[in-house]
């Protein structure tokens, strides 16, 4: 033996022998039961996909103003057509389909871009948007501005 404790002929004194007819069967077996496990998750992962994706599908909306229905109004405006004009209301048709009832008064401006308008310039089924302050039922509105 020389100093790497190796036989003088050069071979390794140590020797390790498998067989392979013994390690074939169960090198198959654990490679077949990986896959299954790699085919079981893929599948489960298919399934909830598909059916998340249905589902987020189905509760999409479909229209841009449901999207907001629930929220409240930052702005404290009422738009849509109006319904009605009486020498100190307005009853606007929104655009959820509701009837609200505006009043207006000396400091309510009205316009249609730069042009300064009264309320006698305004008739049914004129599209606005009226800037309000108050509640729902006693809204008076500050600025009415009216679109084509």
């Amino acid at each position: 033996m020389d100093s790497n404790n190796q036989p003088s002929n050069g071979k390794s004194k140590f020797k390790l022998s498998f067989k392979t007819n013994n390690m074939i069967i169960p090198a198959f077996a654990l490679v077949g039961i990986g896959l299954i496990i790699i085919g079981v998750y893929a599948i489960g992962y298919k399934v909830g996909d598909k059916s998340g994706y249905n589902r987020a599908k189905s509760e999409t909306k479909t229209n841009v103003a449901d999207l907001f229905n629930n929220t409240p109004n930052p702005f404290n405006t009422v738009s849509g057509k109006i319904d009605s004009v009486t020498s100190n209301s307005l009853t606007i048709l929104t655009t959820k389909g509701e009837k609200q009832k505006v009043i207006i008064n000396d400091k309510t401006r009205i316009s249609k871009g730069t042009t300064v308008l009264t309320i006698k310039d305004i008739s049914k089924d004129t599209k606005v948007t009226v800037f309000t302050n108050g509640e729902k039922d006693n809204l008076a509105a500050t600025r009415v501005l009216v679109r084509d």
